[in-house]
């Protein structure tokens, strides 16, 4: 595992620190866990893709719907 050093103002430190009092963690769990779950989520073009292809197939079944009447 490597460890990495971030650098942040003093306001979002204690920004920082009243998140992770309200979640009962320690700061430093508060960001592990927030950069695990960005970094386990699907990247945003490929979401913008899923998005598009839904919203196209939504358009396709709504026409062959309207012909089928």
């Amino acid at each position: 595992m490597t460890t990495m050093t971030i650098y942040l103002s003093d306001e979002r430190l204690n920004k920082l620190k009243q998140l992770a009092v309200k979640a009962n963690v320690q700061p430093d769990e508060l960001v592990q866990s927030s950069v695990d779950e960005w970094l386990s989520g699907p990247d945003e073009e490929f979401q913008l893709a899923v998005n598009y292809l839904l919203q196209k197939n939504a358009e396709l079944h709504t026409r062959l719907a309207q012909s089928h009447c």
